[in-house]
C-alpha cells in the first residue's frame, strides 16, 4: 500500500466530492425510464396493474435539474420538471428526482399525479417522515395558481414522495411502508365516496447488503442493486437483466461503472482518513509509534510492512 503526503482537508474535500458525484450518476441512473418504471410500478397505487412498457409511455416528464419554481405557477412547472420548489421566507428545497405520469381515473378522465423520488443516505433519525410529509405538501402547494385557485380545488393532483432509505437501523432495514390519508367516519356515515387520498409516502429501507431474492422484497432487492456501494457493475448488470428483465443501455451501463468506480474511491479515502484517525489519537494520548504499528495490525488487519508504512506516513505528518 503506497502512501502520499495530502492534507486532511483535502482528504475531505476529495471524499465529499466523490459522493456528489456518486449521488448525481445515482439520480441520473434511477431516471432511466425503464428503472424508473419498474420503480414506480411497485410504489405508485394506480400504476400497479399496468405493464411496465406502458408506464413508460405515461412518464410525460422526468428531470433532475434545479431550476427555480414558485408557488402559485403553473402546471407547466411540473412538466418542465423543475427539482428546486422556492417561497419566501421558506428556503429552498431540493427535489431530487421529480416526474409527471399520465392517469386514467375510474372514469377514463385523463389526470396527472406528480412523483418525487429520494434517495436517503442516512435514514437513522426520526426526521425522515416529517421530512417527506413536508416534501408532499410543496408538490401540493406549487400547484396553486393553475390546477388549483381560491374557488376551485377540485383541480388538485395527487402527488406522491417515494424514499430510498440507505443506512437504516438494524430493527428497521429490509422493510416498506406505505403512509396516506384516509376518512374515519367518528359520527354517522359519510356517503360521497370522493377519493381524500391526495398524498402518499412510500418508504423503501434498504438492508446494509443486498439480499438474495427468496430474503426481501423485489422492489427492495431491485433498488437495494442499484445504490449498492459495494457490488461490482458487472454483478449489478447481471442482476437487473436476468431478474428484472431490464436491458441496460450504454449511457445506463457508464453510470453503473462510474457510480461503482466511485464507490471504491470513497471507502478507499474513507480507510485512509479513519487510520490517520487512530495514529492520531494513539499519539495523542502518548503511544509510541510502536504502538500505533501494533494498533494497525489489529484493526486493519495489516501486515508488519503495511502497518509500519501507515504509521510512518501518518506519524511525520504529525510532527510538520
Amino acid at each position: 500500500m503506497e502512501y502520499t503526503e495530502q492534507t486532511q482537508t483535502a482528504k475531505n474535500l476529495d471524499i465529499t466530492e466523490d459522493m456528489a458525484s456518486y449521488d448525481k450518476n445515482a439520480k441520473l441512473l434511477i431516471s432511466d425510464p425503464h428503472l424508473l418504471a419498474y420503480i414506480l410500478k411497485h410504489t405508485v397505487s394506480e400504476l400497479k396493474d399496468l405493464d411496465e412498457s406502458e408506464i413508460i409511455r405515461r412518464i410525460v416528464d422526468q428531470h433532475i435539474t434545479k431550476i427555480p419554481v414558485e408557488p402559485g405557477e403553473t402546471n407547466e412547472i411540473f412538466r418542465s420538471l423543475s427539482t428546486e420548489s422556492s417561497a419566501k421566507d421558506e428556503g429552498t428545497v431540493y427535489f431530487d428526482i421529480l416526474c409527471t405520469v399520465v392517469h386514467l381515473d375510474d372514469k377514463d378522465i385523463e389526470t396527472y399525479l406528480f412523483v418525487d423520488f429520494e434517495i436517503q443516505r442516512s435514514a437513522k433519525g426520526s426526521d425522515i417522515l416529517p421530512r417527506a410529509v413536508f416534501y408532499c405538501g410543496r408538490m401540493i402547494s406549487i400547484q396553486y395558481g393553475k390546477e388549483v385557485t381560491s374557488d376551485n380545488y377540485r383541480g388538485l393532483r395527487k402527488v406522491y414522495t417515494i424514499w430510498a432509505c440507505v443506512n437504516c437501523a438494524k430493527k428497521d432495514e429490509n422493510t416498506i411502508s406505505r403512509y396516506y390519508m384516509t376518512k374515519e367516519d367518528v359520527y354517522g356515515e359519510f356517503t360521497d365516496k370522493q377519493d381524500c387520498n391526495m398524498i402518499e409516502i412510500v418508504m423503501i429501507r434498504l438492508p446494509e447488503k443486498v439480499l438474495p431474492i427468496e430474503e426481501t422484497h423485489p422492489l427492495i432487492r431491485m433498488v437495494g442493486t442499484l445504490l449498492s456501494d459495494t457490488m461490482k457493475a458487472s454483478e449489478k448488470k447481471k442482476i437487473l437483466e436476468m431478474e428484472y428483465n431490464i436491458k441496460m443501455t450504454q449511457e445506463s451501463e457508464r453510470r453503473l461503472t462510474d457510480m461503482c468506480n466511485l464507490s471504491e474511491g470513497i471507502l478507499e479515502k474513507g480507510y485512509r482518513k479513519s487510520i490517520g484517525v487512530l495514529v492520531r489519537t494513539c499519539k495523542k494520548y502518548g503511544g509510541t509509534y510502536e504502538d500505533a504499528v501494533r494498533d494497525l495490525k489489529k484493526e486493519y488487519n495489516m501486515s508488519q510492512q503495511e502497518a509500519e508504512e501507515a504509521a510512518k506516513f501518518n506519524w511525520d505528518q504529525l510532527a510538520n
